[in-house]
């Protein structure tokens, strides 16, 4: 057993590497300068448009929306939603609807009432 652990002090990897599993932390991987991307988004949010993140694999969209996110969470009230393995939410209008505005309250701390249909979704997301 020691000798594991020896080997973990011995051979601390503090390098940076390529990652190629999902979000990029930049101190621990190698990354591509945003920069101009995130200035080009934040001008659309500020104009209130919407945009589309549209890539295949690996090309940045999680590490975009993260740091995207950081930003704004200096001047606005984001809302994070991840859709990601959620089949059972698309079952129905009424689940989903239900998982939107639980997601919503749980992310500012508000208490947005229920809803059973998309337009009535739309009708509270535009006040």
């Amino acid at each position: 057993m020691n000798d594991y652990l020896n080997f973990f002090e011995d051979n601390n990897i503090t390098q940076k590497r390529f990652n190629t599993t999902g979000l990029c932390i930049p101190n621990k991987h190698y990354m591509v300068n945003i920069d101009n991307k995130l200035k080009s988004i934040i001008k659309l949010v500020q104009k209130e448009c919407y945009f589309v993140i549209n890539r295949p694999r690996q090309y940045g969209k999680t590490t975009t929306l993260n740091r995207l996110e950081q930003i704004l969470k200096s001047r606005y009230q984001v809302i994070s939603l991840d859709f990601e393995g959620l089949g059972k939410v698309f079952e129905t209008e009424e689940k989903f609807c239900k998982y939107f505005i639980d997601s919503i309250n749980n992310s500012i701390n508000s208490n947005i009432n229920m809803v059973s249909t998309f337009v009535d979704l739309i009708n509270i997301i535009k006040k």
